[in-house]
């Protein structure tokens, strides 16, 4: 299916598995240029060469804002450009309602509000 994207720059946060990972192999597939993070070199390096495609493997922890803005600084620094944010991260612990701790929801919040509203501003 051509998407319509093919030559675009996309940032994909939390990318060295998961829904991260299949998204940054999907828009590479698409033909897109993509800067993906971890907070890891390692997990992040290995799963950038798990992809066929222009990639390229930043080291940021989006759980923080100041980690937010250096994945999109970098992402600029390396592709002249972010056209396709995808904000990913995660959520609290598995587990029920009632035995998970609120601050996990707290963290959970942050994570998934406050590190896109400061990825959205960089």
């Amino acid at each position: 299916m051509d998407l319509g994207i093919s030559g675009r720059t996309a940032a994909v946060a939390a990318a060295s598995s998961g829904l991260g990972l299949a998204t940054a192999r999907a828009l590479a597939a698409a033909g897109c240029r993509v800067a993906m993070c971890s907070r890891t070199a390692e997990r992040i390096e290995a799963a950038a060469a798990t992809i066929e495609g222009d990639v390229v493997p930043i080291v940021a922890d989006v759980s923080t804002p100041d980690g937010a803005r250096a994945f999109i600084e970098a992402s600029v620094a390396a592709l002249g450009s972010v056209d396709i944010l995808v904000a990913n991260g995660g959520g609290p612990p598995p587990g029920t309602f009632a035995t998970t701790p609120e601050d996990a929801f707290a963290g959970a919040l942050d994570l998934n509000l406050r590190s896109v509203v400061a990825m959205c501003y960089a």
